[in-house]
């Protein structure tokens, strides 16, 4: 595991880690507006800070981290009008930051973060379970959150996400599966222990419950 690559801001004794692909640019942007700092991710004083982010199902995000390479490369032609490279695609797990495995970016820290799932909410859900998380812990945030911030996909990237995951069904090979199944079974833990109608921070946590 490599912590090099991993951009961690703090408030003190909370730690954001951004998770790209999981509404990563929204949040981190807004935390610097907050006044918040960064460090380093082997900085962290796990017994003293609570490290929280955000996690989506982890087959989605791989498809949205492939999507996004292929965007910021210009790819789209190259993906649709060469089998070959297509069939590439299909057959490997991830190509760059956006889409490695959160156990390859984190390790064994996975269990220790304080996980707020994305997948089948709103935004409007993910932004007030982060507020509550935030104001539990009395962080350092201001009264509004700046919404321009929001990095929405393309309907390029939106019809190769759909496009990778029938790629991915189709013709999957047993090790790309296994690269996923730690994260597979990190978010099954997460979202099964995870309260979103929770009315206080204890109750909603899934490291609390």
């Amino acid at each position: 595991m490599s912590t090099n690559a991993i951009n961690t801001i703090t408030c003190g004794n909370v730690v954001y880690v951004q998770t790209l692909k999981c509404a990563s640019t929204f949040f981190w942007q807004n935390f610097k507006r907050f006044g918040w700092w960064e460090i380093r991710f082997d900085s962290i004083d796990w017994k003293n800070q609570r490290v929280f982010s955000h996690i989506l199902d982890p087959d989605q995000r791989r498809h949205k981290g492939v999507a996004e390479y292929i965007d910021m490369n210009d790819a789209y032609d190259l993906f649709y009008e060469n089998e070959t490279f297509k069939k590439f695609i299909a057959h490997i797990p991830t190509l760059d930051q956006h889409s490695v495995s959160y156990h390859d970016q984190y390790g064994d820290y996975c269990n220790l973060i304080d996980w707020i799932p994305l997948s089948g909410h709103s935004n409007q859900e993910v932004v007030h379970k982060t507020e509550m998380f935030l104001k539990h812990y009395r962080a350092q945030m201001l009264d509004n959150w700046e919404f321009l911030w929001e990095h929405s996909s393309s309907e390029y990237q939106k019809l190769m996400v759909k496009d990778l995951e029938d790629c991915w069904n189709k013709d999957q090979p047993a090790w790309i599966s296994w690269y996923l199944q730690r994260d597979r079974i990190l978010y099954r833990r997460v979202v099964e222990k995870f309260n979103y109608s929770a009315d206080t921070w204890p109750k909603s946590s899934w490291l609390e419950n």
